[in-house]
C-alpha cells in the first residue's frame, strides 16, 4: 500500500486504487486526518457488486508530492509503551501506530496513554 501511494505520487497520478480491507481503511483515515492524502472513497467494484475498492485521492503542493519519504519498520515487530512514544514525537515525520483503540499517530497515542506497534513513519 505504501509503495503504491508513493509511486502514484512520483508518477503524478490523481488517485490510486486498492482492494478494501478494514485495516487499510483506518490507516487511510489517519493519513487523511494528518493531511498526507486528500481523502479516499469506498466504491463497489464494477465487475463484482460484492467487492469494494478504496480510491485514494493523492495530494500535491506546488506540483510536488506531499509525502517525501515513507519508512516501514523492519520485519521484527517494534512495540512502544505509552511513555516511550514521546521520544518518537521529537523526530521528523509522523509515526503511525496500531493500538488497542485502533490506528493513530504516535502523538495521539501518547496523549491517550496508549502503547502499540509502530507500523511506519511518513514525512
Amino acid at each position: 500500500m505504501l509503495n503504491c501511494i508513493k509511486n502514484g505520487q512520483i508518477s503524478g497520478q490523481n488517485f490510486v486504487v486498492f482492494d478494501f480491507s478494514n485495516s487499510l481503511y483506518f490507516v487511510l483515515k489517519v493519513l487523511a486526518e494528518e493531511g498526507f492524502i486528500k481523502g479516499f472513497l469506498v466504491r463497489k467494484d464494477k465487475d463484482s457488486l460484492e467487492t469494494k475498492k478504496l480510491h485514494v485521492l493523492l495530494k500535491y503542493k506546488h506540483d510536488k508530492s506531499i509525502i517525501n519519504n515513507i519508512v516501514r519498520q523492519p520485519k521484527n515487530i517494534v512495540f512502544f509503551r505509552a511513555n516511550d512514544l514521546q521520544k518518537l514525537s521529537i523526530g521528523i515525520g509522523v509515526y503511525i501506530i496500531s493500538t488497542s483503540k485502533g490506528f493513530m499517530t504516535s502523538d495521539k497515542a501518547f496523549h491517550m496513554k496508549l502503547g502499540g506497534e509502530v507500523l511506519f513513519r511518513i514525512q
